[in-house]
């Protein structure tokens, strides 16, 4: 999935908020695939 959102040429923002929860290791709001894209924009959620 997340090789095809490159290849699709989305941004960092767009993939850090594509809708993965349908995929059972992603159903996290925050897992480890999103935790350090959302740092990367600067965007907080966890302390």
């Amino acid at each position: 999935m997340f090789a095809l959102a490159i290849q699709k040429g989305l941004s960092l923002p767009e993939i850090a908020l594509t809708d993965v929860y349908f995929l059972p290791h992603f159903n996290k709001p925050f897992n480890f695939f999103l935790m350090p894209m959302l740092n990367a924009l600067g965007i907080k959620y966890k302390k």
